[in-house]
């Protein structure tokens, strides 16, 4: 018997340089079935024709989107994907003939690999930003939450998740995996006025803090309904923890811990003013382009 089928989801916005370096490398491969690649609103749209030659290849565009979401465009990949595993493979991604090698899908134990670059890791999950997943696990999961915005922890969350559900997890040898070098600028997505490692640690931080409150809440979408893949809003209380979040997370960098304890004493509106003045919140300064349905879907191009 072989193994099971398996899909590629990549998702993308702005960063076709490094998609047509790391699509021709995965052409190479014969492992997989599928390569479904999510255009996120790229500006300019990325092109088939840019991308290698490959029948596996999948190309999907979301139009409309103000903001690159990762937990949005990848749960548009899981749901669109058609084979029994998926390997979430970011643009930057480098996969050589070693690494599949070494997967073992048969034996239905979810594999993680460590990924180059990043933030430093806080945990032993945090340190896997590679995973290959059997697709019915991801849909019983609901797959990524939608409610984290902005870079980080999004696989993180899923992972523990699927661990916390009961779900085998396996570390696979650390062979065949590299990334693409690239700045902080461009793995956040968007252009801060400030240094961008600043932003990633805040948003990181705060979707740790909103992770473990969609769970204490049981706050969930299904991931088999389209609609149900946008930004829920939060109760205000919430959405004011978010922002002392982000403030704590952008202090940490500088102060440690006193950083935070002066995010969580300040008064509200000193946070909010520091939030928006540091561009620290992609919701912000125009929250209604994210309190919204998802983009449209122009499927196989």
């Amino acid at each position: 018997m072989g193994d099971p089928s398996l899909a590629v989801i990549t998702a993308v916005r702005n960063r076709s340089d490094h998609l047509q370096i790391t699509a021709a490398l995965l052409s190479s491969s014969h492992r997989h079935q599928e390569h479904l690649i999510v255009d996120w609103s790229s500006e300019p749209a990325v092109q088939r024709s840019s991308l290698p030659p490959d029948p596996r290849i999948r190309l999907v565009r979301v139009e409309g989107e103000q903001l690159w979401w990762h937990s949005r465009a990848y749960n548009h990949a899981i749901r669109l994907s058609t084979a029994e595993w998926i390997l979430r493979c970011d643009a930057d991604c480098l996969l050589q003939p070693e690494f599949f090698a070494a997967l073992h899908l048969r034996s239905g134990t979810i594999q993680v690999a460590t990924l180059p670059g990043g933030l430093r890791a806080a945990t032993a999950l945090e340190r896997f930003g590679l995973l290959v997943a059997p697709r019915d696990a991801l849909m019983a999961a609901n797959g990524y939450e939608p409610r984290l915005v902005g870079w980080g922890y999004e696989d993180t969350d899923l992972l523990e998740r699927l661990f916390i559900a009961g779900h085998a997890v396996a570390a696979l040898p650390q062979v065949g995996v590299s990334s693409l070098q690239h700045s902080d600028c461009q793995r956040l997505g968007r252009r801060s006025l400030f240094p961008p490692r600043l932003a990633l640690e805040a948003s990181h931080h705060a979707n740790r803090l909103m992770a473990q409150w969609c769970r204490e809440h049981s706050v969930r979408v299904d991931l088999r309904d389209p609609g149900s893949n946008c930004f829920i809003h939060l109760p205000p209380s919430q959405r004011d923890a978010r922002q002392r979040a982000l403030l704590a997370g952008a202090l940490a960098l500088y102060t440690g811990r006193y950083g935070r304890f002066l995010a969580i004493r300040a008064p509200l509106p000193l946070v909010k003013a520091l939030v928006w003045a540091l561009g620290l919140d992609p919701l912000q300064p125009t929250p209604a382009a994210a309190f919204r349905e998802p983009g449209r879907l122009r499927l196989d191009r």
